[in-house]
């Protein structure tokens, strides 16, 4: 708000309202990114309770290392991103002003302050550590979204592979089968091959209905964020040419460059992994598995034919594609 403020009474010259317009989307990226998640805090819980039990609940010692080894990869993602955050804003709180020696006579931000802080050391402090820890703030939040939101994502390809993992455990199962027993004893085997093969489809069916319901949950939140940093990359580029301030704006760009990237990384995967599903039932032992059921696994190759594919806003779909489309706008 004191930004706009800023903007409408005090434009100032053409960096400046480059600067404080950077400020004002980032600002309304985070409020979204705020609001998606209190208005969705249910679905959010749901959500990650379905990841957590049922089909989804690892079952052995190589389901829990298959994820725990996507646990750590999340984990280590946050905290590369949590870490650049931590830079952009000291770059730009401090850096700059440490390498110009503006600290103390300067505001980092050229939003709007109330009051004068002109000839008053006090006043000038406050409303420094004002603009720093709004700033802070804001950064934090929006990780901790975008944190949230991708390690939701990319807990899609954990249980992909789990999939995969669990075909040949249900090939094993069913190959294991005497067929060859009469009676009873065959309408148990029969029994089981049908739980084993409904367990299989229901676990992913499971996981596309998840990666549909996170796609709804962050889909316009995550288009917003994507326009938002185009736009703020095309701005500081700009700002950049004539700025002295190289530390900051440095540090900004890789950020919002991060931004786009880790969505556009974490869809990509998803979509690269779903397509291996196939395969993966291809290159099991089907062949020694009876007429019922390889006629099941051909069903379900043919549902795995259809990746999963985020698409945000139902125009931009989230893969390096998308990320490379960026980079040449903005002529990086």
């Amino acid at each position: 708000m004191n930004g706009l403020i800023k903007l409408i009474i005090f434009p100032g010259t053409m960096k400046e309202i480059i600067d404080l317009s950077s400020i004002i989307l980032s600002a309304i990226g985070v409020s979204e990114k705020v609001y998606n998640l209190v208005k969705n805090h249910n679905e959010i819980e749901n959500v990650i309770k379905t990841l957590t039990t049922g089909y989804c609940q690892p079952r052995d010692n190589e389901e829990e290392l298959i994820q725990r080894k996507i646990n750590k990869a999340v984990r280590s993602y946050t905290l590369f991103y949590l870490i650049l955050n931590a830079l952009t804003v000291l770059a730009v709180s401090i850096g700059d002003q440490l390498m110009d020696q503006s600290i103390g006579t300067t505001l980092p931000y050229g939003i709007y302050i109330p009051w004068d802080y002109s000839n008053n050391r006090f006043l000038f402090w406050t409303a420094y550590i004002y603009e720093v820890t709004s700033v802070a703030v804001s950064a934090n939040a929006s990780v901790g979204f975008d944190s949230l939101s991708i390690g939701l994502i990319i807990q899609i390809n954990a249980k992909i592979e789990i999939l995969k993992y669990r075909i040949n455990a249900l090939v094993r199962e069913l190959e294991s089968i005497d067929w060859t027993e009469n009676g009873s004893e065959n309408i148990k085997n029969m029994k089981i091959q049908q739980q084993a093969i409904a367990d299989f489809v229901k676990y992913h069916l499971t996981i596309i209905e998840l990666a549909k319901t996170i796609n709804l949950l962050f889909n316009w939140v995550i288009l917003l964020q994507y326009f938002i940093s185009t736009t703020v990359l095309c701005a500081s580029i700009y700002a950049l040419t004539s700025s002295s301030q190289f530390m900051g704006f440095l540090f900004y760009l890789a950020n919002m460059l991060m931004e786009i990237f880790i969505f556009c990384f974490a869809g990509n995967e998803i979509t690269l992994t779903s397509k291996t599903i196939s395969d993966a039932i291809y290159n099991s032992d089907w062949t020694k598995l009876n007429k019922s059921s390889r006629r099941s696994l051909l069903i379900i190759m043919n549902r795995a034919n259809r990746p999963i594919i985020f698409v945000i806003g139902n125009i931009i779909e989230l893969s390096y594609e998308s990320f490379k489309g960026v980079i040449y706008h903005t002529d990086l």
